[in-house]
């Protein structure tokens, strides 16, 4: 080869990754946090109590499978990988190949939809940082896995607004489908997908006169991710008698409303609860359970009701239904269900005040994570800067500058929308733990780095898109 024709290739090498300096500098990121992770060894799998749960699923039949207390996506993921190799520190690597396409289809979203390359840059770099990837990528649990789903499907969401199409729809589909079958929790992307869709479609294609209304988008939009989810839960009602994902709800809502539970409400109920009921309160007050440190607090505590929360499950509860319901998870859990349902209708005080303090606790929750983070840590040290600044010189710091549909304005609003929602389907039936708080929270950063990066660098960027748009 000629050194003219070497040469010339090394120009378009030069070229191609200058153009493409946005993705180049996201796959670095990335490299270098495998590096990291591999350095401090969170490549190595650690096992938590649910791992067993996910790793002993029964595929003998599609019988066991839909009986299951668990959905089939996680363990799926975990068959397949152990088919791989018997070597467990593969899930975590596998996590964060999973986590690094999802950023990359992120970031490919918002810069279609926005159009502004930098702004995006920054806003899919923040999540790279976030807490979910590194608490839990080593764990051999749904949590990194779901959050990359969760991005994924963000990330869908913004390409099919910009190009709507059979092949994008039907990733999109099988996006959302995988999520609620890592993590029944990623129900709340089902009707997430639809109302995203109806807030950022109005700004896109406004002169195409083939462009149906914005209504009748979003309910084919709804129908689409909507239709696996009907298809399983009709199924496991042909197959195991319960409509639903997974027998494991009932569980779950007794967790809390059986804190509730006091002798006078045994009467009260249905009269094939009762025996179930009443074992339960003579096994609570036994004096045999573990104690638990706000043991003593009021029942409607919520440091109480947090740490009883297992406890309620698994010591008072389940153990006093198995005999009742001959240890059939589908019984029990439908059981516990309609015994947790009585309990609130006999409590609902109690259980709006539950609902009260665990958002009121998920917003803390957050708040203090997001600082505890580096990333976010140095995001609020940042912002107060800039924000002391502007304020010093009589400057704007709060502008959305970058385009017709900015990206602060899209960041804003999918993370801000993404964490309600999931905390939606969480809070009712579960305490915001960490591991929740931080999936719900994964797309947080991202809108506070654009801010930051909009209040100090907003004309320097918008004098360059104007050079390179009339180049």
């Amino acid at each position: 080869m000629r050194p003219g024709e070497v040469s010339g290739q090394l120009r378009q090498l030069i070229g191609s990754i200058a153009r493409h300096w946005a993705s180049v500098a996201i796959g670095a990121q990335l490299i270098l946090i495998a590096i990291w992770f591999s350095v401090t060894g969170l490549f190595h799998a650690v096992e938590t109590y649910d791992t067993a749960g996910y790793l002993h699923v029964k595929w003998e039949s599609p019988v066991d499978v839909l009986r299951d207390v668990r959905t089939p996506g996680y363990p799926l993921f975990l068959l397949i990988l152990r088919t791989i190799s018997s070597n467990p520190d593969l899930i975590p690597l596998t996590h964060l190949v999973v986590y690094a396409t999802s950023v990359f289809v992120f970031y490919s979203g918002l810069r279609r939809l926005s159009g502004d390359t930098t702004r995006s840059f920054v806003g899919a770099s923040a999540l790279i940082y976030a807490r979910v990837l590194q608490g839990y990528v080593s764990v051999i649990s749904t949590d990194t896995l779901a959050a990359a789903v969760g991005i994924f499907v963000c990330g869908l969401i913004m390409l099919r607004l910009c190009s709507p199409g059979g092949l994008i729809s039907a990733f999109l589909l099988l996006a959302v489908t995988a999520a609620w079958m890592i993590r029944p929790a990623y129900l709340f992307l089902v009707p997430f997908v639809p109302f995203m869709t109806w807030m950022f479609y109005p700004v896109l294609r406004p002169s195409d006169p083939a462009r149906k209304s914005r209504n009748w988008h979003c309910m084919t939009t709804l129908l689409l991710v909507s239709m696996p989810l009907i298809f399983y839960s009709t199924l496991r009602l042909s197959v195991v008698g319960r409509f639903g994902i997974v027998s494991f709800g009932g569980f779950n809502m007794l967790g809390i409303a059986g804190q509730f539970l006091v002798d006078s409400d045994v009467p009260l109920l249905s009269e094939d609860l009762r025996d179930l009921a009443a074992a339960a309160i003579q096994r609570r007050d036994s004096g045999k359970l573990e104690t638990r440190e706000h043991d003593d607090l009021p029942v409607t505590n919520y440091m109480r009701m947090e740490s009883r929360y297992d406890l309620t499950i698994w010591h008072i509860f389940s153990d006093s239904s198995q005999s009742n319901a001959e240890r059939d998870s589908v019984k029990v859990n439908s059981q516990m269900r309609r015994l947790a349902q009585e309990i609130i209708r006999l409590h609902p005080g109690q259980y709006l005040t539950w609902l009260v303090k665990a958002s009121r606790q998920a917003v803390r929750k957050i708040a203090w994570d997001f600082a505890d983070n580096g990333l976010g840590c140095l995001l609020l040290m940042l912002a107060a800067v800039v924000v002391v600044l502007n304020g010093c010189r009589g400057g704007s710091w709060n502008s959305l500058e970058g385009g017709e549909t900015s990206v602060l304005r899209i960041l804003s609003v999918f993370s801000i929308v993404y964490c309600v929602m999931n905390l939606a389907i969480v809070i009712p039936v579960c305490p915001p733990l960490g591991r929740f708080t931080d999936s719900a929270a994964v797309l947080l950063a991202s809108p506070l780095a654009v801010w930051i990066l909009n209040s100090t660098w907003s004309e320097r960027l918008t004098s360059l898109r104007v050079k390179s748009n009339s180049a």
